[in-house]
């Protein structure tokens, strides 16, 4: 009787464990950005994250907009560490398949980009109000020769 309330207690502490743990997850500028809610000032943002992209002011109610563009790997928006589970079975996968001449890239998997957009809202007090993340396409690289695509 003892051991299936023990039992029972185990697995769900470990429920509510692992709960809290991916619930924190996401990347350190959410992180900052949500702490930072009426009380990070401007100067401390652009101390952390340098000179804003492009920074618009309302003449009417005096806010003050930053916007930071930021291209990271996958990888860092997964701060678990859940995805690179996966990518290390593919990557194991795919150097094996390379032994035999069916690999992509001699083995080696690559990781996608992620463009990110960060609007933060000052007040005219220059203390962060509001910040919201948005997703952003990034230019798709020319072609170094100057070559058009022929199909």
């Amino acid at each position: 009787m003892y051991w299936n309330i023990l039992t029972d207690l185990l697995k769900y502490g470990l429920i509510l464990v692992l709960g809290f743990a991916l619930m924190s997850c996401g990347h350190w500028r959410d992180r900052y950005f949500d702490g930072g809610v009426d009380e990070l000032t401007q100067l401390d943002v652009r101390e952390k994250l340098g000179k804003p992209h492009i920074v618009e002011t309302s003449l009417l109610d005096k806010k003050t907009m930053w916007v930071y563009r930021v291209a990271i790997p996958e990888s860092e928006l997964d701060s678990s560490g859940l995805s690179n589970v996966g990518a290390g079975v593919a990557g194991i996968g795919n150097a094996v398949a390379s032994l035999v001449g069916k690999g992509e890239q001699g083995g080696a998997t690559r990781e996608g980009i992620v463009c990110l957009r960060y609007e933060l809202t000052f007040d005219e007090e220059r203390l962060l109000r509001e910040w919201v993340r948005q997703t952003c396409q990034l230019k798709k690289p020319e072609n170094p020769f100057g070559l058009r695509e022929t199909r």
